[in-house]
């Protein structure tokens, strides 16, 4: 049990001298707080379950903490950009589709995407399936991990691999 306390404070005092300076790495990078904030709390949460990934003799542990926040900070900013991408060819896609009346073609084709992707939803486990779907409802991970009692991370994991999951099974269906 001494080990374990031990263990504690130093992961507090460590989170104490580090984390304020990687939020201004992931603040520079993202100019979002709230986002650097999560970064932050993703780099920890990964030290406190894994803490064999730093390695002393590489890096310090400001180097690595620092090093993370800015790597996963881009990771982030991309991924917020796909997603901005995204929605805005989606509202430029329903903007055509309300502008033109669909054609018998593109009604069998959106019919048959449908069917498509409520089979690759069939196909994935079901934390998955209800990430994915809550995602697509607008329900963010950070509230699915509270309204599910999850970790954020096992939240954001759910909804990531059941999108990729379903995007294969979409594209391979017959």
């Amino acid at each position: 049990m001494d080990m374990e306390m031990h263990a504690h404070a130093e992961f507090a005092s460590a989170y104490r001298e580090q984390a304020p300076r990687a939020v201004a790495i992931a603040s520079s990078v993202l100019r979002d707080p709230a986002e650097a904030e999560d970064v932050v709390h993703d780099i920890f949460t990964q030290l406190w379950l894994r803490p064999e990934a730093f390695d002393p003799a590489r890096a310090s542990l400001s180097t690595y903490v620092g090093m993370l926040a800015r790597s996963r900070a881009i990771d982030r900013r991309r991924a917020l950009a796909a997603r901005a991408e995204a929605g805005r060819r989606a509202a430029a896609e329903a903007e055509r589709s309300e502008c033109h009346e669909r054609s018998p073609a593109q009604v069998l084709t959106d019919r048959e995407r449908s069917t498509r992707l409520a089979g690759a939803l069939e196909c994935l486990p079901s934390t998955q399936r209800e990430a994915v779907l809550a995602f697509a409802h607008g329900i963010s991970p950070r509230e699915l991990a509270c309204t599910r009692g999850l970790s954020l991370g096992t939240a954001k994991s759910r909804v990531r691999l059941g999108l990729n999951r379903a995007r294969l099974a979409v594209r391979t269906a017959p």
